[in-house]
């Protein structure tokens, strides 16, 4: 079974909360923080301290760069699934 998606540039809306804020362009509604608005950028939840290729740290999150930004899955084991590049702690789409 491979890894669930944590990202994807174009219709990501909601991802759950980490701690008590929410990243950039991001409201906080509950459990869960909703995209502002369609310009909005894709946000993932941070793995250890680093964010992978295309995406920036904001608090808890990590930010695409911008809207082509390759999708990112959480790394999990040593190797990532066909069609994907290790990034860090993550699996980064090749497309």
């Amino acid at each position: 079974m491979l890894a669930p998606h944590i990202g994807h540039a174009d219709t990501r809306t909601a991802i759950p909360r980490a701690g008590s804020s929410c990243p950039l362009g991001y409201y906080r509604s509950g459990e869960y923080c909703i995209k502002r608005n369609e310009h909005s950028k894709t946000a993932i939840q941070r793995v250890g301290s680093s964010c992978p290729i295309g995406y920036y740290r904001s608090g808890e999150y990590c930010l695409a760069r911008d809207t082509g930004t390759r999708d990112a899955l959480e790394r999990k084991g040593s190797a990532c699934p066909p069609g994907y590049y290790r990034s860090g702690d993550y699996c980064l789409d090749r497309r």
